[in-house]
């Protein structure tokens, strides 16, 4: 059994929705005079994109434009479960790769 596979986890969180699931953990706690996790702010609404991405974002696009498509795909089957389990989809990856090269 791998090392994250032996602890027994109460909660799963993304960082994408920490803020509402630290809320809720913090609530379920009782926990609530702890404070509440701040809000993340996305400019990358897929209906309205304006080209720009925050910082970290735009991280990611940079280093992910020098990737080739198999190299994406093969670290997609590396990483296939948190793709499936966090709800990720592979194509932006893909399209990236293919829009800047």
């Amino acid at each position: 059994m791998c090392e994250p596979c032996l602890i027994d986890y109460q909660y799963f969180t993304k960082t994408e929705t920490l803020n509402l699931d630290g809320n809720m953990i913090l609530n379920v706690l009782d926990a609530n005079s702890v404070g509440k996790f701040p809000i993340r702010h996305y400019n990358t609404n897929n209906d309205e994109f304006d080209g720009k991405y925050d910082s970290v974002t735009q991280k990611i696009v940079d280093a992910f434009k020098m990737v080739d498509s198999k190299t994406i795909l093969e670290l997609y089957k590396k990483f296939k479960w948190d793709f499936e389990l966090f709800g990720y989809d592979i194509r932006p990856f893909l399209d990236l790769n293919d829009w800047f090269n």
